[in-house]
């Protein structure tokens, strides 16, 4: 009989239930890391607001209607390593921004929205992330009916690479300038860049990862919200993105993918928006390590948009109940993986990739870690190592 057990049975003994169970967990020293990390409140924040109130503003680019329709005006996509903007220009786009309310250097987001959408339709997703201390810049994509019949992303991906070019020399001055943060000293910290995009901007932010068209900073992390790469099943569009092979990105640096597992179910007589084989599972299947994925169980492509958001596209995507937990959900996930990657914070990732049925939004169907940590995760979770 060893010291722990002598000591278990005399505190059994004395009616102290508590004094055994500190006796065991200090006997167990890995049991009692782990139960402090489930009570932590930490590991909640990461879905609950910031700390920072926020400030939404915008910022007026070059574009026109007119040169959208015809295609006119499209920045050179750089094929080699290419120079920032000049100082004092504007945009190639215009860019929604979000920022915390508060004096400081923040890391910079660069949120691609989805097909025929608009930047404000993520207010609440933008808003969550900046509360947690993010700068969050959303450029405003072509979406009219001829963009439809191009199917091709290039424009936008050119469109992108320049917003991302127009920030070294740019972006800080904006803030400064920007009425509504006079009193405020915000700051982009351009070293933390990090990708963002959803269904077909998902394509157009792994378009930028891939280097399609070079920019004169690098990345950081690269976030996919139910990315597509194409409108059919097994049929991308241009550009190629993926090369559909296994593990053959080749990223520098990590990556998360959120699946909506009502994507690729298409309403009645018609098409589903996220359809398979160019989905979320195409582009984490691609994707080398440090690769995450998430897929979420009852709901839609269409679930990370603001709660007043109704357009065709919406009402053409099968949907959950509300958008509500989906979007607390992958805003909180998408901080808690920021935060690990950008600050060697890994707690509240870790513990919700290691345990996805204790995530307090939803109900995850997989949860899968492909060179993100050193050990596989347990299959008795829903998680394993891909």
């Amino acid at each position: 009989m060893n010291l722990a057990q002598i000591s278990c049975r005399r505190a059994w003994v004395q009616s102290t239930l508590l004094q055994c169970l500190v006796l065991a967990l200090l006997s167990f020293p890995s049991l009692a890391l782990r139960l402090t990390d489930v009570s932590d409140a930490d590991l909640d924040n990461i879905y609950d607001p910031g700390k920072y109130a926020t400030q939404k503003f915008t910022v007026s680019g070059s574009d026109s209607w007119w040169n959208d329709v015809w295609g006119l005006g499209v920045p050179v996509c750089q094929k080699v390593a290419s120079s920032p903007s000049a100082s004092g220009v504007k945009p190639a786009r215009t860019l929604l921004v979000m920022v915390p309310r508060s004096s400081g250097e923040y890391p910079v987001v660069q949120l691609q929205h989805g097909f025929t959408l608009e930047t404000r339709h993520y207010s609440q997703l933008m808003t969550h992330i900046a509360s947690h201390g993010y700068i969050v810049v959303a450029p405003q994509m072509p979406g009219d009916l001829f963009e439809m019949m191009r199917a091709d992303a290039s424009n936008e991906i050119s469109y992108a690479a320049a917003v991302v070019d127009w920030y070294p020399k740019n972006l800080a001055d904006a803030l400064l300038r920007e009425k509504t943060l006079l009193s405020l000293r915000i700051k982009p910290n351009l070293e933390k860049l990090v990708l963002v995009g959803h269904s077909r901007g998902g394509k157009v932010a792994f378009g930028l990862a891939t280097e399609f068209c070079k920019t004169s900073l690098p990345y950081s992390a690269i976030v996919g919200l139910d990315p597509v790469d194409g409108v059919l099943e097994n049929t991308s569009l241009k550009p190629q993105v993926l090369p559909y092979q296994p593990n053959s990105l080749h990223l520098k640096y990590p990556t998360m993918i959120i699946g909506a597992a009502l994507g690729p179910i298409g309403l009645p007589l018609m098409p589903p928006c996220a359809p398979k084989g160019v989905n979320h599972e195409a582009f984490f299947e691609d994707s080398s390590p440090a690769a995450v994925h998430f897929v979420v169980e009852d709901y839609g492509h269409m679930d990370f948009l603001d709660d007043s958001v109704w357009t065709t596209s919406t009402m053409l995507c099968t949907r959950g109940r509300t958008r509500g937990p989906m979007r607390r959900f992958s805003g909180g996930i998408a901080i808690g993986f920021l935060e690990a990657v950008l600050f060697n914070n890994t707690k509240a990732f870790n513990y919700y990739l290691e345990n996805p049925r204790q995530v307090p939004t939803v109900t995850l169907s997989t949860a899968y870690d492909k060179g993100w940590s050193d050990s596989p995760a347990s299959t008795e979770t829903g998680v394993s190592s891909a």
